[in-house]
Formats: C-alpha cells, structure tokens, sequence
C-alpha cells in the first residue's frame, strides 16, 4: 500500500512538473495593430529579406563591371636559357568598360525598382490578410452570440416541454440548431485560428504564439480628384518606372554588345638570356604587340539579340 501511495505521489508531482513547462513554452496572446503589423512584415518577412539580397548582389556586379584585364607573366627556362614576359589586354578606349559599369548600373536600379515593387505587392497581401483576420473575427463573435442565443433559447424549450406548454419535437428542434450553430462556431473558430497563422507567416513569425488584430472594418469615407490620382500615378507608378528602366537596360545592352566587337591589343615585354657554350652569352630585351584578326564580327547575332530585346520593351 505505501509503494502505491509512493507511485501516485511520483506521478502527481511529474504531471505539475510537466504542466510547469508547457506553461513556460506556451505565451500569452498578444494585440498588435495594422501599423505595427506592416513594420514586423517589413522588418522580418522571409521572402522580403531574400529578395533585398538581389539588390546587394546587383551592387556587387557594379563593382566587378569595374575590374580591368589581369596582366599575364610567363616564365620559361631551358638548360642553357631561360625568358620571362608579361603580357596585358589593353582595352582600346575604354568604351567596353565604361559600357559594362553602364549596363550594371541600370540592372541594379531595376533590381531596386523590382524589390520595391515586390515590397509594395507585399504590403498589399499582408495589409488583405490583416483585415481578413479582422472580418473572421466579427464573424465568430457573432456566431457566438447566435449560438449563445439559441442555446438559451433550446434551455427555455426544455423547461417549456417539461411544463407541458410545447411540444417534444419543439424542444428537440431548438436542441438541433442550438447544435448545428455550436459546430459553426468551432469551423468558425478554426478560420479565425487560420488567419492568425498567415498573419504569422506574413511576419515572419513562429506560430508559437498567434497575434490578436487590433481594430476595426469601419473604413472613414474619402474624396479623390481624378486629375490628382492620374498625376499621382504617373509619378510613383513602379510598374510604369521599371518598363521605363527596363528600357534603358536593353539600350545598354546593345551598347555593350557593339563595344565587345572592338578589337583589343595584346602589349608584350620580356626579357632573355642565353648562355649556351659555343656562342657568346646573350641578354636581350624583347617586345610585340597582339592585334586580332576580327574574323567573328561578321556574324551579328548577339547585335541582332540585343537589338530585338530594345524593340520588345519599347
């Protein structure tokens, strides 16, 4: 009889011991309001985050646009010899490197834009699914109160039945629908439960613990002038800003393209020595110049290419 009292002791202060620490893992709601909401969307959304990297990305080929062409040394060594040159592609005018920071810029600009662009989307969806976690929760509260209602009213019923005022298939009715509201309640309930998950999501937040939206759906009447929001839109229109953007990128492209076509020159220094046993020692100094024969300007594809992208944006 002790080692049962001993077991039941064990289980009961395990079970306290347990409940001690689910307390401590699960938090307590809290209210957060649309403001606030849209600042944690901004600050910690993981599809936000990933797609600010593309912009540092972007940066980065700007600077590699920038680089000039390694110098080459070669070094070569005989029994009786040996030579070394270094070699280096000079870039006759700088125009294809100038060209390349070009086209980088503006494809970093459109990155902006396109990231912005995304944001705002972003903002939009989350903003939706804010409000839509408001209406799921005026819903429920009114299926409470119907349910609440109807459950009274089923009770009433049951007392009425028992006092012979109604009949038995009355009182049943009210007990069905009472039922029938109760199980939309819980449907209801798991909708509302939803909408905080992707509140959740949008915030980039464990569901651990779900939000409570602060607010209402009342929404305050406002007047717009047409001519203000067409002014408005041609200002601040990202999509119109980043076919224009796009534009520029496809300009530049052509521009790099025929800036690739021209030739580079190859420049030579270098230095030798021979001491081989029948003639004299030798020290030379040597030089040359590289000029490439452009046999593969004739074919004009990646101009055509580049050609065609400009008149699809425009």
């Amino acid at each position: 009889m002790k080692n049962k009292y001993t077991l039941f002791y064990l289980c009961f202060f395990i079970n306290i011991f347990c409940s001690l620490k689910a307390a401590e893992v699960i938090q307590a709601p809290y209210t957060i309001k649309l403001q606030e909401y849209l600042n944690q969307v901004a600050t910690n959304n993981l599809d936000y985050i990933a797609e600010k990297f593309n912009i540092q990305i972007a940066e980065a080929e700007i600077i590699a646009a920038k680089a000039l062409p390694d110098p080459e040394v070669e070094f070569e060594a005989g029994e009786e010899y040996y030579s070394i040159e270094l070699s280096y592609d000079l870039e006759l005018g700088g125009g294809k490197r100038r060209a390349r920071v070009r086209l980088a810029r503006s494809e970093a600009e459109l990155e902006r834009l396109a990231v912005e662009f995304f944001f705002r989307e972003l903002s939009a969806e989350a903003a939706d699914a804010f409000l839509e976690a408001l209406k799921e929760r005026e819903i429920l509260q009114f299926k409470k109160s119907s349910y609440e209602y109807m459950y009274q009213l089923s009770s009433s019923d049951s007392i009425r039945f028992k006092l012979g005022e109604i009949t038995e298939n009355d009182a049943r009715q009210s007990k069905l629908e009472a039922a029938s509201l109760l199980n939309e309640v819980y449907e209801q309930e798991v909708a509302y439960q939803s909408a905080l998950i992707l509140l959740n999501q949008y915030m980039g937040q464990t569901p651990e613990v779900l939000p409570q939206p602060e607010g209402s759906l009342e929404i305050p009447f406002q007047e717009f002038e047409l001519s203000i929001l067409l002014r408005h839109a041609l200002d601040n229109r990202l999509d119109l800003m980043a076919s224009l953007k796009n534009s520029e990128v496809a300009q530049n492209q052509l521009k790099l393209a025929k800036a690739e076509r021209r030739i580079d020159l190859g420049i030579m220094v270098g230095y030798e020595r021979d001491w081989s046993g029948f003639f004299p020692e030798r020290d030379m100094l040597k030089g040359g110049v590289t000029i490439p024969l452009p046999f593969s300007n004739i074919n004009k594809g990646q101009i055509k290419a580049a050609r065609y992208a400009m008149e699809k944006v425009k």
